[in-house]
């Protein structure tokens, strides 16, 4: 095997991990729950402090309402979660939400193929191989 090719597979192997170690997706899933708050009035509870609580008591999500006062959660368990929410100005309501096996989220769809991150890999240390052999033989063509 050319020496270079050598030198080039342990740092491109590194490289790989780091790209595929650190790569982001995102996907779409259906299911969830989603919660209004509002004053007496009607209008929204914008940016109010929420804890929500699963059932078996452990803090499982803890944020604010959205400015028209929506709070969304994906429960990963049914049964009974529990939500307390806050303005900050004295206002303050606790809610329970009974979360049955229906409203648990279905398997996300993903347009990712499972082996396209080995193929970006490789195909990248094969380009990268083929990039510093054209480089390495227009050096030796000038000699």
């Amino acid at each position: 095997m050319n020496n270079i090719y050598k030198a080039l597979l342990v740092p491109g192997i590194i490289f790989l991990s780091c790209l595929l170690g650190h790569g982001l997706h995102i996907q779409r899933i259906s299911g969830g729950t989603g919660i209004q708050v509002s004053y007496a009035d009607d209008s929204p509870l914008a940016y109010g402090n929420f804890e929500l609580l699963d059932p078996s008591g452990n803090l499982a999500l803890k944020g604010m309402s959205d400015r028209t006062g929506n709070i969304l959660f994906v429960p990963d368990t049914s049964g009974v979660w529990r939500l307390a929410v806050d303005d900050g100005m004295g206002h303050r309501i606790e809610e329970e939400i009974n979360v049955g096996a229906d409203l648990l989220p279905m398997a996300p769809m993903s347009s990712r193929h499972p082996y396209q991150d080995i193929v970006t890999g490789v195909s990248v240390i094969f380009g990268l191989a083929g990039l510093i052999s054209l480089v390495t033989t227009h050096r030796k063509g000038r000699s």
